[in-house]
């Protein structure tokens, strides 16, 4: 006898997961079985239920953020289950309202039609080697955008460190302390709101100490004084 077909969409999120049903056959019904925990237990339970008549499973989801621990683990269950590309997913233009719901029964309704198209899914190990370089990037970016953010202020603020030394009566900078050290000898004249050069303390900027080149911002500001 040959075994009922069962072909099973699931709308993976991070808390949730929305299942629905589609029988086999072109007559089959599209059912909604409900939402469940993305506890993995809980999804085995479900899945448990609606092959309890002795039907044969067919999952399908999106590949997303969650990886592809469902995916292993509905396969070490005996499961067929694929992981679909979303952006290789058909879509019905004249339906636009976006749900859980539909789309956990659409994807039951392309995988029965045999319409979706599967990713390759890695080994855990990969995974995992994947994961960690992600990581140490998504750090270096932060810590890159974290020094930048620090150094600028801190550089902007160097003309009005020099005016409050001489003010207080301490000895100038020296002569190669560089275009900024020039800049502070020169005064409050030496330096714009910004703390960028102006034409009233050198003849002309030979670089910015806020972004250590020559910038033309500055040169810009410096003509216009």
């Amino acid at each position: 006898m040959k075994k009922t077909q069962h072909y099973v969409g699931l709308d993976v999120h991070k808390d949730t997961i929305m299942i629905a049903v589609a029988d086999g056959g072109r007559e089959g019904e599209v059912r909604l079985y409900g939402q469940v925990s993305s506890d993995l237990h809980a999804v085995e339970r479900a899945l448990r239920k609606v092959g309890a008549d002795g039907g044969e499973l067919h999952v399908a989801y999106e590949a997303g953020p969650t990886g592809y621990v469902l995916y292993r683990r509905l396969r070490q269950l005996g499961i067929d289950c694929v992981v679909v590309a979303p952006s290789r997913t058909p879509v019905d233009k004249g339906n636009r309202r976006k749900t859980d719901r539909r789309d956990a029964q659409m994807l039951a309704r392309l995988h029965r039609a045999g319409e979706l198209t599967a990713v390759h899914v890695p080994e855990a190990v990969d995974e995992a080697i994947r994961d960690l370089t992600r990581a140490r990037a998504d750090a270096v970016r932060d810590l890159t955008r974290a020094t930048a953010a620090q150094v600028v202020p801190v550089a902007t603020r160097l003309p009005l460190l020099g005016q409050g030394q001489l003010e207080r009566g301490a000895p100038p900078l020296p002569a190669g302390a560089g275009a900024a050290g020039a800049l502070i000898e020169g005064g409050a004249g030496g330096v714009s709101a910004g703390g960028h050069p102006v034409r009233g303390a050198v003849s002309r900027p030979s670089s910015c100490w806020a972004c250590r080149r020559r910038c033309g911002g500055c040169i810009r500001r410096w003509r216009r004084s």
